[in-house]
């Protein structure tokens, strides 16, 4: 195959004429357009480039995954017994639900670990990484694991419900 017969259909644009500063400038919406950004940064006179992806704040879907997982957490930490200040601190008897499960568990090591105060701050990634902390506290702690949901499983879990009546 000829070098023609790749490039038919292109726009060609010379660019022997353009410095580093307009290239990238040129270049900028080509970048952005794959998710990704790009910063000059001049120290002493040496110019770096450095391209890097920003990372997207988490999705509602994750968001849903999240809470779905408080409630999951919740309710295993009660089946197998155990009252919030087993896990947490000595106070009265009380049952987990998603609610402290977030206040006392996830969002103690988010901050500790991210410094971030809300869920809504966390990028896809940043879940991860909380999710694997509480996650090995309750299992090595408590022997208590649960997968990060997705929507297969929750649906799969329906079925099983359903088909159980």
């Amino acid at each position: 195959m000829k070098n023609e017969d790749l490039t038919k259909g292109f726009h060609h644009i010379d660019l022997r004429w353009m410095n580093a500063i307009q290239l990238l400038h040129f270049l900028t919406p080509f970048i952005e357009l794959a998710g990704f950004k790009w910063i000059l940064i001049d120290e002493d006179g040496e110019k770096t480039l450095k391209i890097y992806q920003e990372e997207k704040q988490r999705t509602i879907t994750q968001n849903s995954a999240l809470h779905k997982l408080f409630e999951l957490w919740a309710k295993a930490l009660n089946d197998a017994g155990y009252p919030v200040q087993v896990v947490i601190q000595k106070t009265p008897d009380i049952q987990f639900t998603k609610h402290n499960v977030k206040e006392l568990l996830w969002r103690p090591i988010q901050k500790a670990s991210l410094g971030k105060e809300s869920t809504t701050k966390l990028t896809t990634t940043e879940i991860d990484t909380v999710y694997d902390e509480v996650n090995k506290f309750l299992a090595e702690n408590f022997g208590i694991h649960e997968q990060f949901p997705s929507v297969e499983e929750i649906l799969a879990k329906l079925r099983e419900q359903d088909e159980s009546l």
